[in-house]
């Protein structure tokens, strides 16, 4: 599920820099350093976390929106309840307890 984000163009400007510095760099070569992969090993744990975190969520989502109903009660201030069918509240939580295991083991490399 893809969601819109907004940022500002002076932010957007610096993202941009740094991409083309990254590529400049590995073209240079500094992709072949000795140290550089072992540098990158908790970027590259952060991102499959954060991979692992959306794909996680979108089935939840996914689940809440297909099958669940939302009540709202007669006053404004007195919020909503999902109301999940039989089963629904066990798929999620066999999805969060999936999602702690494969970050346990993520983070145990």
């Amino acid at each position: 599920m893809e969601r819109e984000v907004k940022i500002t163009k002076r932010y957007l400007k610096t993202l941009e820099r740094a991409q083309a510095k990254l590529e400049a760099l590995e073209v240079g070569g500094v992709c072949n350093w000795e140290w550089y992969g072992e540098s990158l090993k908790e970027f590259r744990k952060d991102e499959e976390l954060d991979e692992l975190i959306a794909k996680h969520v979108d089935n939840i989502c996914q689940t809440v929106a297909e099958d669940c109903t939302v009540e709202y009660p007669s006053c404004r201030e007195a919020g909503a309840a999902i109301m999940f069918p039989d089963g629904v509240e066990e798929q999620i939580e066999q999805w969060v307890r999936k999602f702690l295991r494969e970050v346990i083991e993520l983070k145990g490399e």
